[in-house]
């Protein structure tokens, strides 16, 4: 039982976040210093699954378990990526809390999404959908491969749907991009169903 992350790895890892990381690498365990307070252990178990820890102030937490190297490796990436790396910003929050119809969060979509991530009362897959249910509710929802729906939000009225049709959106597409980036930078290339199930690190 061991950890081995080589130094391509480790290097493609730093590419990937977007600056040189303070890595410790043991044995069975590798732990990511963001600061005084904080770092991150990814750990190798006796029946070799890992596990992925957050620690605060000596607090040990748990996040993430993989079962196999393959999945550690893509989704250890990721995951470290997202904490480490650029914050997804909803700084165009606001306009979506004010907005009055859905004309309006549609126009608004457009301009800060993009119409490739979502679509509004027309069911598609791979998208963050958006449908009217009745008496001004709304559910979000993102229909996958398979056509069956994952709800994020159901029956709920503006501006709050409307605000969080807008955020998850924009997760949505900033987690393809990373899974983009991650198959250029790491030489691994996915099939759609593997993308798929990186979408919930």
């Amino acid at each position: 039982m061991s950890l081995n992350l080589d130094s391509l790895y480790i290097s493609n890892l730093e590419k990937y976040v977007g600056g040189e990381l303070n890595i410790i690498q043991g044995k069975n365990n590798i732990e990511i210093i963001q600061d005084n307070e904080l770092q991150y252990s990814l750990e190798n178990k006796i029946d070799n699954s890992y596990s992925l820890f957050y620690i605060e102030r000596g607090k040990k937490i748990e996040i993430a378990q993989y079962s196999s190297e393959l999945e550690m490796k893509r989704k250890f990436a990721i995951a470290i990526r997202g904490l480490i790396g650029k914050k997804i910003s909803y700084e165009n929050g606001d306009d979506f809390e004010n907005a009055q119809n859905i004309i309006e969060v549609e126009r608004l979509m457009r301009l800060h999404i993009g119409k490739e991530y979502y679509s509004i009362m027309n069911p598609e897959k791979m998208k963050i959908n958006l449908e009217f249910n009745n008496n001004n509710r709304y559910s979000i929802y993102l229909l996958n491969q398979n056509g069956d729906k994952i709800y994020k939000e159901q029956n709920e009225e503006p501006p709050f749907i409307f605000f969080r049709f807008y955020s998850e959106a924009l997760f949505y597409r900033v987690m393809i991009e990373r899974i983009d980036s991650y198959e250029i930078i790491f030489a691994d290339i996915l099939t759609n169903q593997e993308k798929y199930d990186l979408m919930s690190v």
